[in-house]
């Protein structure tokens, strides 16, 4: 925390904005001008409204916001706003990649776990970023040796302290701290400081003789007064996932019924289908479908995951961070443009903005799908058009969003970020990891049904 975001961070926005100890740009052009700063802050403060919560605090305007910042915001700011509003305001791109790599280094050295290839790339990464300070800020200058502070010098030790002790997580936490500020919490009274504190100690340690005598885990100790459930939606289908209101029971539209046909006969087709016969099939399924369906507001990832919204049901007010936009996979066969040949699937990554959460009850179209019948989810989503490829800095961006498509919800996966940057493109914050991934099984082949 405080290597990191407290101290270099900062160290490098002064740097930036020539505030550092008075020092000029040397022989180098590492400062950004009074309008390309003030333009960052604004692109900074914008982004709150669309980076979702779960991913941290709003950060504010830094060229006007004058006001203490916390560690969260600045980790916040460099690990997910940053690669977006620095791009192209850099006189000299060198140092906007050079950010971009102690990012990079940041990311790996933070990781719940570590490979012995990525410590190698994390102690030569450091060693390269550093001799780049030196040459670019320092400029072996003795009157610029300011510069070089013991924070910088840290940098080359942190591959050392992971290889000795594990990674940072385990030890890079100030343990008095957290005790402090949890007995702050426990005063509750201004007027007797002093018995409020005595009160909750006595309290929390009758409640830790409680845990340990009956080996009873906290987090399934009820010590608040239950609160009311709202209404919400599970089935044994989509165990990972909860559906949760606004809720409300809709009559479809014609073309609503025929995407769902669409896609329903497409998931379900029989080996060997022809195109004749599966015209056929929509037509029947679609005169199957019931007169009502159920439509959801929100879904929730019960293994640790977000809260997602469907933006046409969760009309939000003005300055609500957008919750909408999701990653998920489709398994798509990369021959389907070559008809006579057999489908090959390949696990794809798609980013688009979540509409709809369409709940449909499979018992009348049983028998003719021969499949279960089990309610069927269905997501309706924009998906981001003109993607391009990852750049030197990992950041993908998009352009727009493409109609509406149906997937099933269980390839849903979580949200994510996006930044407005110069050029009126989004960059895509997505902080996901493997513990998010959906996961296919050989037989499982999603595809699509889009409105074309």
């Amino acid at each position: 925390m405080h290597l990191f975001w407290l101290n270099l961070i900062r160290l490098l926005i002064a740097l930036y904005t020539g505030d550092f100890k008075g020092f000029s740009e040397g022989s180098e052009r590492y400062e950004f001008t009074r309008s390309a700063w003030e333009v960052i802050g604004r692109a900074t403060q914008a982004a709150g409204d669309t980076v979702p919560g779960a991913f941290g605090r709003c950060v504010p305007d830094l060229a006007e916001d004058k006001g203490y910042r916390t560690a969260e915001m600045w980790a916040v700011w460099t690990l997910y706003i940053a690669g977006a509003v620095l791009k192209g305001r850099f006189r000299a791109q060198k140092f906007y990649t050079h950010f971009i790599q102690l990012v990079h280094l940041i990311s790996l050295s933070t990781q719940l776990s570590i490979t012995s290839v990525e410590l190698s790339q994390i102690r030569l990464g450091f060693i390269d970023w550093v001799e780049k300070f030196e040459r670019w800020f320092y400029q072996y200058n003795p009157e610029r040796l300011p510069m070089c502070t013991s924070i910088v010098h840290y940098l080359l030790h942190i591959a050392d302290s992971i290889e000795a002790q594990g990674p940072l997580w385990v030890y890079w936490s100030f343990v008095m701290e957290r005790h402090c500020r949890i007995l702050l919490q426990g005063v509750r009274s201004r007027k007797h400081p002093w018995a409020s504190l005595d009160n909750f100690v006595l309290d929390e340690a009758h409640l830790q003789s409680i845990l340990s005598t009956y080996n009873v885990d906290r987090d399934y100790l009820q010590v608040t007064a239950p609160q009311r459930q709202a209404a919400s939606f599970q089935c044994k289908n989509y165990p990972n996932c909860k559906l949760l209101p606004p809720h409300k029971v809709i009559a479809p539209n014609t073309h609503l019924c025929s995407q769902i046909a669409t896609a329903l006969a497409v998931w379900y087709a029989p080996e060997g289908e022809t195109e004749a016969q599966r015209v056929s099939r929509v037509r029947r399924i679609k005169a199957r479908l019931p007169e009502k369906l159920e439509e959801w507001g929100k879904v929730r990832r019960l293994d640790g995951g977000n809260t997602m919204h469907a933006s046409e049901v969760c009309r939000e007010p003005a300055g609500t961070r957008d919750m909408s936009f999701i990653r998920y996979e489709q398994m798509v066969d990369i021959y389907a443009h070559q008809r006579n040949r057999d489908p090959v699937f390949e696990r794809r990554t798609f980013y688009g903005q979540l509409q709809r959460i369409i709940v449909l009850a499979m018992s009348p179209l049983a028998r003719e799908l021969a499949c279960e019948p089990e309610p069927l989810i269905f997501a309706a989503i924009k998906e981001c058009s003109e993607m391009e490829e990852p750049n030197a800095a990992g950041l993908q961006f998009y352009k727009d969003l493409k109609g509406v498509e149906l997937t099933n919800l269980a390839t849903v996966e979580c949200v994510f970020g996006r930044v407005s940057t110069h050029d009126k493109k989004w960059a895509i914050v997505d902080r996901s990891d493997v513990l998010s991934r959906v996961l296919f099984t050989e037989e499982d082949a999603t595809v699509t049904a889009s409105e074309n």
